[in-house]
């Protein structure tokens, strides 16, 4: 059976990430960030590079690894949609 703190860590890692993407769909479909804030993006993206690294060299934990990283690319996605539109 799985402990309940490892399967509370991963449900909020795809919750987490599924917001960010659907966030990416949208921007995607319609084409607009206006309402997006340069500067929250430019701040989830170092905070995610932050958790990342951290994540690597003291927790290690795979399931973590690839939800920041997933994580990583839609913020990155984003900001990139950002500066297009």
């Amino acid at each position: 059976m799985i402990e309940f703190l490892p399967l509370l860590g991963l449900v909020s890692i795809i919750a987490l990430n599924m917001g960010w993407g659907l966030q990416v769909f949208q921007v995607v479909k319609t084409k607009q960030t206006r309402d997006l804030s340069l500067m929250f993006l430019i701040v989830a993206f170092i905070s995610f590079l932050g958790l990342q690294t951290y994540t690597i060299f003291e927790v290690g934990n795979v399931v973590y690894i690839i939800g920041n990283s997933i994580g990583i690319t839609f913020v990155g996605t984003l900001l990139v949609l950002k500066l297009k539109y």
